[in-house]
C-alpha cells in the first residue's frame, strides 16, 4: 500500500536521534536502517550533547525522547531546536502518554508525537509525513486502513 503522503523527499534524509537508552537508539537505527532514504547522521543521550551534534551534523529531522539525561528535558529541547532551526522538524518519541504531553510538545514546536509502544512502521510514516510538511500526533494521523495495524 502506498503512503498517503507522496511528496518528493531528498534521496538521503539525515535523521538525528536523541534518547538516553542505548537499546532504544540501536532499535531506531535498525528500523530506520531498512529505509533506503533515511541515514542516521548521529545520536545523543542529553540535550546539551544533542545541541552540539545537531549543529555539527545539520540533520533534516530529529527524533527525541522527553526523559533524557541532563537539566533540559525533551520538551524544552524541542522548543530550543524549533526556535533555532525552524525548518527542521522534530518528532517526539516517548513512553509518556500523548494525552499528558502531546499539547506541550505541539506548543514547543514539535511536528509529531509517537509512543514508543507504537508499531515501528508508524515511526517511518510519521517521519515521512512531517518531512512532507504535515503533523503526526499519534497513530490516528498515520493509519490508512485496518491493515496498517
Amino acid at each position: 500500500m502506498s503512503d498517503a503522503i507522496s511528496s518528493p523527499l531528498p534521496s538521503s534524509t539525515k535523521v538525528f536521534l536523541v534518547d538516553d537508552h542505548r537499546l532504544m537508539i540501536m532499535g531506531l537505527k535498525y528500523v530506520l536502517g531498512d529505509e533506503p532514504d533515511f541515514v542516521i547522521c548521529g545520536s545523543a543521550d542529553s540535550a546539551e550533547s544533542a545541541l552540539e551534534w545537531i549543529e555539527a551534523t545539520q540533520p533534516d529531522i530529529v527524533t527525541l525522547d522527553i526523559s533524557i539525561k541532563g537539566d533540559i528535558d525533551g520538551i524544552e529541547l524541542a522548543r530550543l531546536l524549533t526556535g533555532k532551526y525552524p525548518k527542521m522538524p522534530v518528532v517526539i518519541l516517548s513512553m509518556h502518554d500523548i494525552t499528558a504531553y502531546g499539547v506541550r510538545a505541539r506548543e514547543a514546536g514539535a511536528s509529531g508525537y509517537l509512543s514508543k509502544g507504537d508499531v515501528p512502521s508508524f515511526l517511518v510514516k510519521a517521519l515521512r509525513r512531517v518531512l512532507a510538511g504535515h503533523q503526526a500526533f499519534g497513530p490516528a494521523d498515520l493509519v490508512e486502513s485496518v491493515s496498517d495495524w
